[in-house]
């Protein structure tokens, strides 16, 4: 008799334990950031963003580059992925109740842009011609010419 009120009550327990799960509303995206040559990239920044989310949930992928945002109420969702030195990549993910959406994505090397601004000023000169002085006497040209001889 003790038997079988111990099994009945296990199966009432594993029953019921199916059933809660079946009732779960949440979802999971987990994955592995890589760079271009396929390498890990730790301290990678995650953030997911959703209609269905209060703010936003972030996580910070492992030292083998793993990371996983548990827990997240189905629906779509914008997921950004950024480390400084790299380019920032974004996906979109659609998560329904109870699933795990694997999302590996690689990291290329953000371009180097450098810009130079110079700043002058123009020196400041006279643009006004300047004006040689005119003999209009002949005679006194004449004695100019004469005295220099």
């Amino acid at each position: 008799m003790r038997l079988v009120r111990f099994v009945s009550v296990w199966l009432v327990i594993l029953a019921t334990a199916g059933f809660v799960e079946a009732q779960s509303t949440s979802g999971t995206i987990s994955g592995r950031v890589m760079d271009a040559q396929g390498g890990v990239l730790p301290g990678v920044t995650i953030t997911v963003e959703s209609p269905n989310l209060q703010g936003v949930r972030t996580a910070v992928t492992t030292g083998s580059g793993d990371y996983v945002l548990p827990l997240l109420p189905s629906g779509a969702y914008a997921v950004s992925f950024e480390l400084s030195g790299f380019e920032r990549q974004g996906r979109t993910v659609s998560l329904a109740p109870t699933q795990v959406v694997p999302l590996d994505v690689t990291l290329g090397v953000a371009g180097v842009q450098e810009s130079v601004v110079v700043t002058g000023r123009s020196a400041d000169v006279s643009t006004a011609t300047p004006r040689r002085p005119s003999i209009s006497n002949k005679s006194s040209s004449r004695s100019c010419r004469a005295r220099a001889m």
